[in-house]
């Protein structure tokens, strides 16, 4: 049987060596003639079928630095008559009142208020939930040094000095979290259709890569995370937060296989002496070495594919699917509320979103489709 480290010894080693495979291109800061080659690999620019606005997505690193000076950078581009934030009313509440007790509280002081918060409001259905995410955010926050909903509030910070309109486009975080106490039903409902799992790979396959027979350009999440040595660095400060839970599923990764390959072993699969084995035969020696490998790699992809089945793709339909389709439709309507206020002149809409969003609203965007012809519910557009 295998000793059950080995996953979560590669995947550590893996993220602790990954900055010696990013081209040397790569790291090389961009000066300001560089930005817009920078941009280019942050950004989808294309015009709304219905209004002709100009709609620019850009995607971001959560509270990083870099994205903060993209936003600057693409208001002061050209003129913006409007930017849509993938955030709702009780987070851009909450955004207010961060940057207000960034002033005057210490980060533990900062968390243990945000909890007192969540027991005042008795949400028992999403306490646990809430309390989670919270605690993951805060120590996500002290590892990394990247602040919470920064790219938002510098969004916030320019539009009101410059007298541009805001808006709230994303679902209600409680609604999102009502979505994942849903997740067992959701990964079910995959596993038994084929179609939904083909459909819900493609909308991973796309938040990470894109679809080339689209009309317009999409990002390469490579391209993104390597476009200067900011942002390969706030990466990597970002990820180390998640390195503890990488290891553990590693190593359950690794006890997963392990009792695959005991069980195989059982089986005329794994048994050399029953039907002839993996190999055929059972001379021993170097045919076990080659049996046992084959058990290894058969009990490891079957592993990894279940993981990829029952956990990535119900999170990419919960997350990513549901939620393009929401912002898709606010963003439909920040164009029409932008076209109305010019008399009917198409306008220029900046969206500041999440990177892994950026693929599927511009496919939704160009295509006209955005799920209401599903009867999903509608939405209201918050002005901020």
């Amino acid at each position: 049987m295998k000793t059950p480290t080995t996953s979560a010894l590669t995947i550590g080693i893996v993220i602790l060596l990954a900055p010696l495979w990013i081209p040397a291109n790569a790291l090389v800061s961009p000066s300001p003639i560089n930005n817009k080659g920078r941009l280019s690999k942050s950004t989808i620019e294309f015009k709304d079928p219905k209004t002709q606005c100009d709609v620019v997505l850009l995607g971001c690193i959560h509270g990083s630095q870099s994205s903060s000076d993209d936003v600057r950078a693409l208001i002061s581009d050209a003129p913006t008559d409007a930017v849509v934030l993938e955030l709702c009313q009780p987070r851009m509440v909450d955004l207010i009142r961060y940057v207000d007790e960034q002033q005057h509280l210490t980060p533990l002081e900062q968390y243990s208020k945000m909890v007192s918060s969540v027991f005042q409001r008795q949400e028992w259905p999403t306490l646990l939930p809430l309390l989670l995410v919270s605690a993951f955010s805060f120590i996500q926050t002290e590892l990394s040094g990247l602040r919470p909903w920064y790219e938002f509030a510098t969004a916030k910070q320019v539009c009101e000095e410059e007298g541009i309109d805001v808006f709230l486009a994303d679902q209600t975080r409680d609604d999102t979290y009502r979505e994942m106490r849903k997740f067992p039903q959701t990964a079910g409902t995959l596993l038994t259709s084929k179609e939904r799992i083909e459909q819900a790979s493609r909308v991973l396959n796309r938040a990470f890569l894109g679809e080339a027979d689209l009309p317009v350009p999409q990002l390469s999440f490579l391209d993104f995370i390597t476009r200067s040595s900011q942002v390969v660095t706030e990466l990597f400060r970002y990820m180390a937060p998640f390195l503890p839970i990488l290891l553990l599923t590693g190593y359950s990764v690794d006890e997963l296989d392990a009792s695959i390959a005991e069980y195989l072993e059982g089986t005329s699969l794994g048994n050399p002496s029953l039907s002839g084995g993996l190999v055929g035969g059972g001379g021993g020696g170097i045919q076990d070495s080659i049996a046992s490998f084959g058990f290894d790699i058969l009990a490891c992809v079957f592993s990894l594919a279940l993981v990829y089945t029952a956990m990535a793709l119900p999170l990419a339909k919960i997350i990513l699917s549901e939620r393009d389709k929401y912002l898709t439709r606010n963003i439909k309507r920040a164009c029409e509320f932008v076209t109305e206020q010019r008399d009917g002149q198409p306008g220029r809409v900046l969206v500041v979103l999440g990177f892994l969003h950026c693929n599927g609203i511009a496919k939704l965007m160009v295509a006209g489709s955005d799920g209401e012809e599903e009867g999903r519910r509608t939405t209201d557009l918050i002005q901020a």
